[in-house]
């Protein structure tokens, strides 16, 4: 079976975290979306500092790995954080 590889890019330190193997790029992104949503997760206080990126895959019966280069980009952290809406001021609703 064909894994996918991805890895999270941290655009302050220049450098991707472990890479991790997924089912597909919209199980990679469901992860990574729920780890942005997670309060104790670094990619939720700082969401504008991390993107999710495709490095290769591997198939688990040959043992082939094969790089994506250069690495594709999947998603910014941002746009999975849940903005609250605006507090609109009582002078405002008249």
């Amino acid at each position: 079976m064909i894994k996918h590889i991805f890895s999270v890019y941290d655009n302050k330190s220049c450098a991707y975290a472990t890479p991790f193997p997924s089912t597909n790029k919209n199980t990679a992104l469901r992860d990574f979306a729920n780890a942005v949503k997670d309060p104790s997760s670094q990619l939720h206080l700082n969401p504008s500092d991390f993107s999710l990126h495709q490095i290769g895959t591997f198939d688990d019966e040959s043992a082939l790995l094969v790089p994506t280069t250069p690495p594709l980009f999947m998603a910014n952290a941002s746009q999975f954080v849940e903005h609250l809406p605006e507090v609109i001021a009582d002078d405002e609703l008249k």
